[in-house]
C-alpha cells in the first residue's frame, strides 16, 4: 500500500491518519543523537583520568618501638587492669603476677639474714668483752649462746689459771727451802769437819764421821731434790701459761675466721635477697612511661605466662607518630615508596575533621599471616607529611583506612580490563 498524500490525510480514516503521518524532527534524529553521544562517551572515557588507589587498613603508631611487659619466669596471671586503647601513666599498675614463689623466696633469705646479722654482732661483742644488745628473736638466741659460750670459756678459762696458781704456789714452795736446805747442807759439812778433827787428834771414832758424812749427803740430795722440784715446776709454769695464752688465742683466731666466713655469706645473702626482692616487685607489672596499650595477655587472670608470653604491650605517646598498615599481597606490586597516601582514621569521621595527607615509607618484603585469620599481608609504613594536620587526640593504637595513589587510568580501561582479561583466559582454555 502506497502511502496517503500529506494533503488527503486529513480525510483518511484515523488509524491511516497514525501510521502515514510524518514523524516529527525530534524523532528523526534520535539515532544520529545517540550515535554521537555514545562516540562522545567513548571519548571521554578514553581521556578522562581516574585515580587508582589500593586501599589498606592499620593502626596509629609512634616512632618509639613499643614496650613489652614480660614475666621474669613462669608465672599466674593474678589480675590484669588495663585494656586495650587505656591511657596510662608512668608508674601505674597494669597487671599482677602471682608472686608466691618469690615472696617465700624473700622471707627465707630475710630469716637467714637476720640470723647472720645476729650471729656477726654476737661474735663482734665476744671480741669486745660486752654483751650483746639487740632486738628480734635471732638476737635473743645469740644473747642465749653468748652467755652459755662464755660460761663454758670462763669455766675452761678458770681450769688452766688454777693449774698454773697450783705450780706457782709449788714454786714459791719450793723458793722457801732453799735457804733452810743451803744451811743444813753447810751444817752437815760443819759438823764433817768436827768429826773428822776430832779423829785426826784420836778423839773421835770413824763412826761418828761416817755418820756426820751420811747426815751431810741426806741435806745436800734434799738440796737438788729441791732444785730439780723448782726446775721443773717452772717449766711447768711456762707450759701452763702458754696453754691459758693458747688457749686466749685459740678463742679469739676462732671468732675471727667465724667472722671472716660469716661475713661474705652475709653479702652474698644479701645480694640475693635485693635480687628477690626485685623480682618480686617485678611481678606487679607497672607503666615504664606513659603511653597507650595495644594489647594485653589473651587469656585473662589465671592464664599461665611464661617468660616468652607479653602481658601488656604499650606504645609510647608524646613522640612522633606513623601509620602501620596491612598490604594484601595482590597490592604489594602497585605501590611504590613514595607514593601518596590519604589516610582517614577511624575515630575522627573525615568529612567532619578531614583527611591526613602522608606518604607510603617502606614495605616489608616477606608477608605474614593474620593471627585472626585472612589472607597474607606485607606490612607498611605510612610517614605523615610534615605539613599534615593531625586531629587533636589522637593517640597510638586507633585504627584507620588508607589510600595510596599509585598511579591513573580512564574510563574506557577500567571498563575494558575485565573483558580483555577475560577474553585472554577464555581463549587460552583448552578445548573440550
Amino acid at each position: 500500500m502506497s502511502p496517503v498524500a500529506r494533503d488527503a490525510l486529513p480525510f483518511q480514516p484515523p488509524l491511516v491518519q497514525v501510521r502515514d503521518a510524518p514523524l516529527p524532527w525530534l524523532l528523526q534524529l534520535w539515532p544520529f543523537g545517540s550515535a554521537a553521544l555514545l562516540v562522545a562517551l567513548v571519548t571521554l572515557a578514553a581521556f578522562v583520568p581516574i585515580d587508582v588507589v589500593v586501599t589498606a587498613e592499620g593502626r596509629i603508631v609512634t616512632d618509639d618501638p613499643p614496650v613489652v611487659l614480660k614475666p621474669l619466669g613462669s608465672a599466674v596471671l593474678d589480675r590484669l587492669l588495663v585494656h586495650p586503647g587505656d591511657a596510662v601513666e608512668p608508674g601505674q599498675l597494669l597487671a599482677r603476677l602471682d608472686a608466691r614463689d618469690p615472696a617465700t623466696d624473700v622471707a627465707v633469705l630475710a630469716a637467714e639474714r637476720a640470723a647472720l646479722e645476729a650471729e656477726i654482732a654476737r661474735i663482734e661483742a665476744e671480741l669486745g668483752d660486752r654483751p650483746l644488745t639487740g632486738e628480734g628473736e635471732e638476737f635473743a638466741l645469740q644473747a642465749r649462746i653468748q652467755r652459755e659460750r662464755a660460761a663454758a670459756e670462763a669455766a675452761q678459762r678458770d681450769q688452766l689459771v688454777s693449774a698454773l696458781a697450783q705450780i706457782d704456789s709449788g714454786i714459791e714452795a719450793a723458793l722457801e727451802g732453799v735457804p733452810a736446805l743451803a744451811e743444813a747442807v753447810a751444817t752437815a759439812r760443819e759438823i764433817e769437819t768436827m768429826h773428822e778433827t776430832l779423829l785426826a787428834r784420836q778423839s773421835g771414832t770413824r763412826l761418828a764421821v761416817n755418820q756426820a758424812r751420811l747426815l751431810r749427803l741426806d741435806a745436800e740430795t734434799d738440796s737438788r731434790e729441791n732444785m730439780a722440784r723448782l726446775l721443773s715446776l717452772r717449766q711447768e709454769r711456762e707450759t701452763a701459761a702458754a696453754r691459758l695464752a693458747a688457749f686466749e688465742s685459740d678463742l679469739r683466731q676462732s671468732r675471727l675466721e667465724d667472722l671472716a666466713g660469716l661475713r661474705p655469706r652475709l653479702a652474698v645473702i644479701e645480694r640475693q635477697l635485693s635480687q628477690a626482692t626485685d623480682r618480686a616487685r617485678l611481678y606487679d607489672l607497672r607503666a615504664p612511661q606513659a603511653g597507650v596499650v595495644l594489647s594485653v595477655a589473651e587469656g585473662g587472670p589465671g592464664s599461665l605466662m611464661t617468660i616468652a608470653d607479653p602481658v601488656v604491650v604499650i606504645a609510647p605517646t608524646g613522640g612522633a607518630m606513623h601509620a602501620e598498615i596491612g598490604l594484601l599481597s595482590r597490592d604489594v606490586g602497585l605501590v611504590h615508596p613514595g607514593d601518596p597516601a590519604r589516610i582517614k582514621v577511624d575515630a575522627f569521621p573525615w568529612r567532619r575533621h578531614g583527611l591526613i595527607a602522608g606518604r607510603l615509607s617502606d614495605v616489608a618484603p616477606s608477608s605474614s599471616l593474620p593471627s585472626g585469620g585472612g589472607p597474607a599481608r606485607h606490612a607498611a609504613r605510612l610517614a605523615f607529611d610534615g605539613d599534615a594536620a593531625l586531629p587533636d587526640g589522637l593517640m597510638p593504637g586507633m585504627t584507620l583506612t588508607s589510600d595510596i595513589a599509585t598511579g591513573h587510568r580512564t574510563l574506557l580501561t577500567y571498563f575494558l580490563d575485565p573483558v580483555l582479561n577475560g577474553l585472554s583466559e577464555s581463549l587460552r582454555e583448552p578445548r573440550s
